[in-house]
């Protein structure tokens, strides 16, 4: 997967052939959208489309635990340390597999929907595709961003979600980014990267106005990934920098 040179990249799935075409897969001759498996698609097709494998490779679909099955931290207190320890990775190391399994065992996309409508995070401000985000197909607006980060700010567990995001210049996804800058240590954000894509959503600590979310997405710039992130960089020093009007 795939096998030797074709016009389309040809891959097998549990002994299903099927071929890509732009953002369109052609499954045993009949031509479907791409969001059959959004993070197989995906994944593979970036890992391994430069490749040729001697074998099959066989890829079975994950299953979503129903909401019973959920993290009960009321009865099982070690659920949560379990919880804890697998965010801060998922967050601060951005592991799209965890994150994947995550989204599985706390329900699927109609328990985050359910979870999110419930903090007042309307459906209309975003369309979500898997847990990673690795798929094209997620959309999401920043004032969306917005509004979760505030309300994860407001709710009794903040600081689980506060210290599970990497620190400027510290740790994880920043630890090389604002070094040497005011606000190194004083960020904790999450990041986004995709093909022409930079984000970055979080906290920032400031001197006049404590702790302030934001969220800045690029999308298809036609610049190279460091001009985008230097430009993001430079937006978060510019909002730690802001004075009190006189």
């Amino acid at each position: 997967m795939p096998f030797g040179k074709a016009e389309h990249e040809v891959y097998y799935i549990d002994t299903v052939k099927f071929r890509t075409d732009a953002n369109i897969v052609s499954l045993n001759n009949q031509r479907i959208q791409e969001n059959f498996n959004n993070i197989i698609y995906e994944y593979y097709r970036k890992r391994f489309s430069k490749k040729v494998l001697d074998s099959r490779l066989f890829i079975y679909p994950g299953q979503t635990y129903s909401r019973q099955n959920t993290f009960d931290t009321d009865r099982n207190p070690q659920a949560l340390s379990i919880f804890r320890e697998q965010l801060e990775i998922i967050n601060r190391y951005s592991d799209n597999t965890l994150a994947d399994d995550l989204l599985r065992t706390i329900g699927g996309q109609h328990a985050v929907q359910a979870a999110l409508s419930s903090i007042g995070v309307e459906v209309e401000g975003y369309q979500q595709a898997d847990g990673s985000g690795l798929s094209r197909s997620n959309r999401a607006k920043p004032s969306t961003f917005i509004t979760l980060l505030k309300a994860m700010h407001e709710t009794d567990n903040s600081r689980i979600f506060y210290n599970s995001l990497p620190i400027s210049g510290v740790n994880g996804t920043l630890e090389h980014r604002f070094k040497g800058t005011p606000v190194q240590g004083q960020v904790h954000a999450k990041t986004g990267t995709l093909n022409g894509v930079r984000a970055l959503s979080g906290y920032v600590e400031t001197p006049n106005y404590g702790t302030v979310a934001f969220s800045i997405m690029v999308n298809q710039p036609g610049q190279s990934g460091s001009v985008l992130l230097q430009a993001i960089d430079e937006m978060v020093l510019n909002i730690a920098r802001v004075e009190p009007c006189r």
